[in-house]
Formats: structure tokens, C-alpha cells, sequence
């Protein structure tokens, strides 16, 4: 039976803790507290141990312990870079631990590209020599100098440009805006940092609110900013949501009511909606009765399939308006499946995919790709399981 009030604890960061751990490969002992046991973190950690590092993980808090890594002992494993994008964070070590390097691309993301060439004109601009072929070999002679410009909207490259600033005293411009940056300020300040919240669990959880129109209450709530962060505010008052905080606990609420009209989501820069957001807010927008919903992704133009995998089994239709902005529209047709499977590709594809399981509890879904979801959330498919019984993971 669903329950009628969750009670759940709130993930630390996945973004920010894979950055500050990247920037633990520069310091000699760092300690995050509050990291989310999930795949990409201990995917990291095996990459880290393997080059030398050494680190104890107790409950969610995590010590590292850099001073033993060697240039000799750099040799990566690819099959394990193609897991997560945050692997682009061992291109750090050229700085301070070794003169040259050779490191694979980083994956992770199968829906959409994500290009590198921000982080590597970071680098280029004090004087690293970059070489680009099946891998990238980085090398340095001689550090430039001079003020960092981040050519781009970066929230990893401007970990890359602190990293610099934190090393060589030199100023950077155009960092990013994102809270997570925060933390990242912090560690190279501090040996001790709690990371905070992460922003898009936060964003599920309230969508899962809007769809199932019961509380849920976060414990572990760790966002001081929370009230002024106008991305969530807005997604708040989209979904008709009232949100409670206090001692580190937040109650979502939602209403019962629904919304008869139209809404387009865009995406970029700090304080917009950030990109990985809309897939896990269209749902909710479904359950809300909006008849027309627009996208709009201002970073990646090509983060959409999952707009038509999901209007193919409900009154929903899916059409594209221009490059990078879609939309989904209500009409009188429904279609019905028997049993309807679901590709999940990547984190937020899939979390999209159990989202409308949720919301269509009278058909039945297969969804493959779960792993994703382990990805960036400790035990989020079990919650899913709790409340709903039509869902068979995969």
C-alpha cells in the first residue's frame, strides 16, 4: 500500500561532492562530510586508490589522503572512465603531481553531448600543453601567469580555474554561479567541509510530492540558501507546492488542485533551470494537467528523447518547435499500452521514466537502465517500489 506520509533522507551533493573530491587530489588530506554512497563516488574512489591515494569512507563521510600519489603510477582504467563524467577531475594532477600525463575521455553522459574544451583552455591558458587524439596527454614545462578567463558555462571547469587560483595565486573570471561552487571555495580553505544537498534529489522529491499529492518530509536538509535559490523557488510554485524548513528538516506539501495551462521551461545559466532538471519536472507538470508543455535548453540541444518515450502510452503528443526547444501537448486520445518498457540512457532519463510510472499506476512498466539511478541517489528506486506496484526494475 502507498504511503501516506514519506519520511526520507535527503542525499549530500552528488556534484558537489565529485568536485571537491577532485580538488582533494591537490591537497594533501582533505575531509567531506555528508557524500552520497553512490556509484560515481566509489567509481572515483577506485580510480583514486589505484594512482596511490588513500582514503577511509565511514558512514557519509570521507577522508582522503593525497600525498602518495605518483606520476608513476598513473595509469587509468578506461572501462571505468567511461562510467561517470567526473573522471575529467584526474586532469588536475597535472598541476601539482606530475609533468606529464595521458588520461581517457570521461562518459557518463549517453543523452547528450557534453564537450571538454572549456576544462582544457582553462589549462591551455597557463601554459599546459594539451594533446587531443583517442586519449589526451597533458604536459607541463612551465605555469603561465596570468588571469584565467572560463570561456563558457562550466560548473566542473570552474573547479578547474579554483584549482589554479588555489595553486598559483592568479585571478579567474566568469566562474560559475551555481551554490555548489561554494563548497568547492571552501575546501581549498578548509581541511573540513559538509557538502550540501543536492539540488536535482531536491527537485525529485518535490516532483514525486506533486504526483502522488502527499507529503514528504526531508530529514538531512542542508541548503542554507534554500529560500533564495530561485530555480527551486520557481519549480515550488510551478508544482503548487508549500515547503516547511526547519533544523535541517524540510516538509513538501502539495496541493490538491489543478493547473489548466500552459508553462515553458528554460534552461542555462544560474539561477535558470539548470539542464538537468526538465526531465525530472515534466512529469509533475503531467500530473498538474498543464495541456502544454514547452522545453527550451539553452546548454544542450539534443536532452529530448525522453519528451517522446513518455507520450507514448497517454493524451500526451510530442512535437519539436526548433533546434533545442520542444514541446508536449494535451489531447483527446489516449493511448493505451499492456505493458510498456522504458530505456533509461542516462541519470535523469531514467528518474523521468519512474516519475510517470508513478503517475500512470493503472498500466504496467518494465524500466531499464536502474543503474543510472545509482549513479546519483542512494535508494531512490526502493522509494519508487514503496509507492507504486507497477513498476518492474531493471
Amino acid at each position: 500500500m502507498a504511503l501516506e506520509k514519506i519520511t526520507w533522507n535527503l542525499e549530500g551533493s552528488k556534484q558537489s561532492s565529485l568536485q571537491l573530491m577532485g580538488l582533494a587530489l591537490i591537497k594533501d588530506e582533505s575531509t567531506i562530510l555528508n557524500v552520497p554512497r553512490i556509484s560515481d563516488v566509489f567509481d572515483f574512489l577506485a580510480i583514486y586508490e589505484s594512482i596511490g591515494g588513500v582514503y577511509s569512507f565511514v558512514g557519509n563521510d570521507l577522508e582522503m589522503d593525497s600525498r602518495n600519489v605518483s606520476s608513476r603510477r598513473l595509469e587509468f582504467n578506461k572501462s571505468i572512465f567511461d562510467k561517470f563524467r567526473s573522471s575529467v577531475f584526474f586532469m588536475l594532477l597535472i598541476l601539482n603531481r606530475c609533468d606529464e600525463m595521458t588520461i581517457p575521455y570521461p562518459g557518463g553522459c549517453k543523452i547528450g553531448l557534453r564537450p571538454i574544451d572549456i576544462h582544457l583552455d582553462v589549462l591551455k591558458q597557463i601554459g599546459i600543453n594539451v594533446y587531443c587524439g583517442e586519449e589526451i596527454t597533458l604536459k607541463r614545462t612551465k605555469i603561465i601567469l596570468r588571469d584565467v578567463i572560463i570561456k563558457g558555462n562550466s560548473m566542473s571547469a570552474s573547479v578547474f580555474a579554483l584549482a589554479i587560483k588555489y595553486l598559483f595565486r592568479v585571478r579567474i573570471t566568469n566562474i560559475a554561479l551555481e551554490p555548489e561552487i561554494d563548497d568547492a571555495r571552501n575546501l581549498l580553505s578548509e581541511k573540513a567541509v559538509i557538502t550540501m544537498s543536492d539540488r536535482n534529489a531536491m527537485a525529485t522529491y518535490f516532483s514525486l510530492s506533486s504526483i502522488l499529492r502527499k507529503n514528504i518530509i526531508l530529514t538531512n536538509f542542508r541548503y542554507s540558501n534554500f529560500y533564495k535559490d530561485e530555480c527551486l523557488q520557481y519549480l515550488i510554485k510551478q508544482l503548487n507546492l508549500q515547503t516547511y524548513l526547519s533544523n535541517n528538516i524540510l516538509e513538501i506539501s502539495s496541493a490538491h488542485s489543478c493547473i489548466e495551462e500552459e508553462i515553458e521551461l528554460t534552461t542555462g545559466r544560474y539561477p535558470l533551470l539548470c539542464t538537468d532538471m526538465h526531465p525530472i519536472i515534466v512529469p509533475a507538470l503531467m500530473a498538474n494537467s498543464y495541456r502544454k508543455i514547452k522545453v527550451s535548453d539553452q546548454v544542450f540541444s539534443d536532452r529530448f528523447q525522453y519528451l517522446k518515450e513518455i507520450c507514448r502510452f497517454n493524451n500526451y503528443r510530442y512535437m519539436q518547435i526548433s533546434t533545442g526547444s520542444y514541446c508536449i501537448y494535451k489531447v483527446s486520445d489516449f493511448i493505451r499500452r499492456s505493458n510498456i518498457v522504458l530505456e533509461g540512457k542516462d541519470i535523469r532519463e531514467t528518474v523521468s521514466f519512474l516519475l510517470v510510472a508513478v503517475l500512470y499506476k493503472n498500466l504496467r512498466f518494465t524500466i531499464n537502465g536502474i543503474a543510472h539511478i545509482k549513479r546519483a541517489y542512494e535508494k531512490f528506486d526502493q522509494l519508487i517500489c514503496s509507492c507504486s506496484n507497477n513498476i518492474k526494475l531493471q
